[in-house]
């Protein structure tokens, strides 16, 4: 995982995927790169970030409750 804070990167992705417009006041944002077969999100940990995934492919898995 690689955080990118470079605030130009930032507002160019904001303003094509248009992401202002799905919240009510600002946020602060960063740009997250993961490599291939990195975990984004674990079910079994909290997460303290929203995350829009903008390019690549995702493998969803889930835990039964059983």
């Amino acid at each position: 995982m690689k955080k990118i804070y470079d605030k130009n990167l930032i507002n160019k992705v904001k303003e094509e995927y248009k992401i202002d417009n799905y919240f009510s006041k600002e946020y602060e944002f960063i740009v997250i790169e993961y490599e291939e077969d990195e975990t984004i999100i674990n079910p079994l940990e909290k997460t303290q970030y929203i995350q829009f995934v903008l390019e690549g492919t995702l493998l969803i898995s889930f835990i039964d409750q059983e």
